[in-house]
């Protein structure tokens, strides 16, 4: 669980848009994907956010370092690990925070009433070439640098 602390503004911002938004809340994770569990949702200003239980395996996928293209801090480098069966992005300076799976290629995380949204994209051999971050409607991208 992360522990609140105060950052700088555009830090904040930063951080929300590393996280997991849910733009429809009736869409569901991934109907076809059977080693998917919805657990309680949580609502927040009328969106639904669906925490789900996902295969931990599929997690070490995504783990490796990430460069923002723009936003903030053009260049920042955001390090995704995975610890036993978490998925976690660490920002420098600011510790690591525990994304919550919305679907196999989603994350969220909930902090200080901004709800973040982290899609993972990939290539079209499936290959996870970087992630789209969403905050409030303000996208931010970054590229795979280091799997």
């Amino acid at each position: 669980m992360a522990v609140p602390i105060r950052i700088a503004a555009s830090m904040v911002f930063f951080v929300s848009s590393i996280c997991a938004i849910a733009q429809d809340p009736t869409a569901p994770a991934d109907a076809d994907d059977e080693s998917i569990k919805v657990l309680s949702p949580i609502t927040v200003t009328g969106s639904r956010i669906k925490r789900i239980d996902i295969d931990p395996g599929l997690l070490g996928r995504y783990v490796g370092q990430y460069a923002l293209t723009g936003g903030p801090i053009p260049g920042l480098v955001i390090t995704v690990l995975k610890e036993e069966d978490c998925l976690f992005a660490e920002v420098p300076g600011m510790g690591k925070v525990e994304l919550s799976p919305e679907s196999p290629t989603e994350f969220f995380y909930l902090t200080y009433g901004a709800l973040l949204k982290l899609t993972f994209t990939k290539d079209d051999e499936g290959h996870v070439t970087g992630f789209e971050a969403d905050l409030n409607g303000q996208m931010h991208k970054a590229r795979r640098i280091v799997p």
